[in-house]
């Protein structure tokens, strides 16, 4: 099945085909879906860099013909690599969202300079 738009959070999907904004793309691999990255610009380009980076995908240009995508997803779906990688991004992010406090890790920035603090 194929969704011009759907819900992120389904661990259904055998894949994402995705521009790589932070929201899609994190959903994608906290659920341990792999992507097709089609980064068209801005931050895009960074966050597609470290999806194959990391194993979890393959990037693609924006202009891609409906050839070279078909190529693309066939080869996230056939390689196991690709799922393998979001799977273990997805546990590596679950693990870390259970023991980092990020208030405590703002907190011990202190505060921005010229910032008094409530002592003061």
């Amino acid at each position: 099945m194929v969704a011009p738009h759907c819900c992120h959070r389904s661990r259904r999907f055998a894949l994402a085909i995705t521009h790589c904004g932070h929201g899609t793309t994190l959903r994608a691999l906290t659920n341990g879906v792999p992507l097709v990255c089609m980064p068209m610009g801005r931050d895009q380009n960074d966050i597609s860099a470290r999806v194959v980076a990391r194993g979890c995908g393959v990037r693609i240009k924006p202009t891609a013909s409906p050839a070279a995508i078909k190529k693309a997803v066939e080869k996230v779906l056939r390689e196991p690599r690709f799922r393998e990688g979001a799977r273990a991004l997805r546990d590596t992010m679950a693990a870390e969202a259970k023991t980092s406090d990020p208030i405590a890790l703002v907190e011990e920035l202190g505060p921005p300079k010229g910032v008094l603090s409530k002592a003061s």
